[in-house]
């Protein structure tokens, strides 16, 4: 095939040459929906979906995840390969992304957050109180654990509507290495003046990330209190229900892993709830599909040593980090790379992409 542009191409994959020789790509997904805001850079629309499996399915060599890695281990992958991983569980996976990977026949691996099935995810409940509500308070203040949080909004801000702007200082899922780096939030103040709504929402989300489940349940019922607003969820903005899960997987095409209880930060945990968020995680789908669940995610690519035992010592054969890396036969089956995909279109997917398939 003629690649327009080949020969910058090849000379922009450099920092890639010496490390994708029998290397594959995993690539991760949230989201695949059309919407009108993502504060948290996690969807793709099904158009670009679409054009990005369509060019999959062309040049590349697309594989179930767990293949992948037997096929790495044994020394045997195809060239190209390729596997595509969605988290969370979204119930847009079964709606919008599962006629589309059939339609393509691109088979992909989906992580569940159990303990949201059929509900809300928190960070969604966040973008609706900030992104939502007509008219919100001019002061918010939150106690949470030990420390007491307090933000003033400007008053352009306070009602709706609004627009949204850039928070240049924060950044969510960054294209994949070699397009842009990854970006860093602004660090939390215990008292702030004069925030914008796209800015608070930002920074509690990044606060509430690194608290339990029970805090942050208790961090959500104030800031509906504080926003007066009803908590109500269309018919795909939440998780996946079990009979929809099921029928996620029909077909074969679909495989499903773990991605525990409550989405939480694992390194942030004691060893024994890691260990519950994990295990609990595991037992419950096997029990909902009836069948082993030997695959993981770990959620905000967060894990530490503790984890990756527990994770080996669970029963676990694979499972996928967040770093920006080419999977290789060296690799810990345990602690595997993603490339995270924006919502790119087929020619921006397909430059990308073909930085890899020049190289290889």
């Amino acid at each position: 095939m003629r690649i327009p542009g080949l020969k910058h191409l090849k000379q922009s994959a450099r920092w890639l040459r010496s490390r994708l020789t029998k290397g594959a790509l995993i690539l991760g997904y949230h989201r695949i929906v059309e919407t009108s805001q993502d504060p948290y850079r996690i969807s793709v629309t099904p158009q670009h979906f679409a054009e990005q499996l369509k060019i999959l399915r062309q040049y590349a060599h697309p594989m179930p995840l767990m293949d992948l890695v037997q096929a790495l281990q044994d020394g045997n992958l195809p060239p190209r390969a390729v596997a595509i991983t969605i988290d969370d569980g979204y119930a847009d996976n079964l709606y919008k992304a599962k006629p589309l990977l059939e339609h393509y026949q691109v088979p992909a691996t989906i992580f569940v957050t159990t303990g949201f099935m059929g509900r809300e995810f928190w960070w969604d409940e966040l973008e609706r109180i900030f992104l939502s509500t007509r008219l919100l308070p001019d002061r918010l203040y939150l106690p949470l654990g030990s420390h007491i949080y307090e933000w003033l909004l400007n008053a352009a801000d306070r009602e709706l509507p609004f627009t949204w702007m850039e928070c240049l200082e924060y950044k969510v899922n960054a294209a994949p290495q070699g397009f842009a780096a990854d970006g860093d939030a602004s660090t939390i103040q215990e008292k702030e003046e004069h925030s914008s709504r796209q800015q608070l929402l930002l920074r509690l989300h990044k606060l509430l990330l690194s608290w339990s489940h029970a805090e942050r349940q208790k961090a959500m019922l104030r800031l509906w209190n504080w926003a007066g607003a009803k908590s109500s969820e269309g018919p795909i903005h939440r998780a996946l229900t079990h009979d929809e899960l099921i029928e996620l997987t029909g077909g074969g095409l679909i495989d499903v892993g773990a991605h525990t209880m409550t989405h939480p930060t694992l390194s942030e945990l004691s060893v024994t709830a890691q260990r519950l968020e994990i295990q609990q995680s595991k037992a419950y789908l096997e029990a909902l599909l009836r069948r082993p669940v030997t695959s993981l995610s770990y959620p905000n690519g967060s894990l530490s040593e503790d984890t990756l035992a527990i994770v080996q010592d669970s029963g676990f054969t694979c499972a996928c980090a967040s770093y920006n890396d080419v999977a290789r036969r060296g690799n810990n089956p345990l602690h595997l790379p993603r490339f995270w995909i924006p919502n790119w279109d087929g020619m921006t997917f397909s430059r990308w992409l073909q930085r890899w398939l020049v190289s290889n």
